[in-house]
């Protein structure tokens, strides 16, 4: 058995050119063909794979959406909105106000809805309310706060679902809903809500002894 198996590897060898030399690697009994020189075709494919790279994202895809702020969330942006108008703003208590039924008149004369949001701040001594406009799509100011005190007070009514108006002696009226939970829509956002069940408690008692001082 050993004769045969030492002819079939002899001549196995005829037909390996140099097969100790350079171009092999020897282990054992099996032989590897090394350094010899790639097919041109085979470099220029291997040359165009190494030189690949990622894809640049697609710039038309859509950015996630930004997450929707949570109660604590929209508590803290209203109060900067208010803070950032009101010199002596501790002094207040702050609700989220709003009249969705708001309605405005058009240069041609049609009637429009239009809600209206406000930061409503409020103090016991001495009585009087800030009334502060919002942008709810912005959750910024949206114009000058109006203080109503028993200087300025005209009329102060409770109507009814919870509603409130009051005026100036100057002119202004304001008319607004304060809810335990105020749900409102603010940019991409459709489902925004701000808990102040315990806020809406003080408040309501507030303009009860606020309407019976009108």
């Amino acid at each position: 058995m050993t004769g045969l198996l030492r002819d079939r590897r002899a001549a196995r060898a005829k037909f390996l050119p140099d097969a100790v030399g350079p171009g092999y690697l020897q282990s054992g009994a099996s032989r590897v063909l090394t350094n010899l020189p790639l097919d041109p075709r085979t470099q220029n494919r291997a040359r165009k794979l190494g030189t690949m790279s990622t894809p640049p994202s697609d710039p038309a895809l859509p950015e996630p959406p930004d997450q929707a702020p949570d109660s604590d969330q929209l508590k803290d942006s209203l109060r900067k909105i208010f803070d950032s108008q009101i010199p002596n703003y501790g002094d207040y208590n702050l609700v989220f106000a709003a009249n969705e039924r708001y309605q405005h008149r058009e240069p041609d004369g049609a009637r429009v809805v239009s809600p209206r949001y406000y930061v409503v701040g409020y103090r016991w001594k001495p009585t009087e309310i800030m009334i502060a406009p919002v942008d709810a799509q912005t959750l910024a100011g949206a114009g000058v706060p109006v203080e109503i005190n028993m200087t300025n007070l005209s009329h102060a009514l409770r109507l009814a679902g919870g509603f409130f108006e009051v005026g100036t002696s100057t002119g202004r009226t304001f008319r607004f809903g304060v809810q335990p939970e105020a749900r409102f829509s603010s940019g991409p956002h459709s489902r925004l809500m701000i808990d102040q069940r315990d806020d809406h408690q003080d408040f309501s008692a507030f303009m009860t002894a606020f309407i019976a001082m009108g």
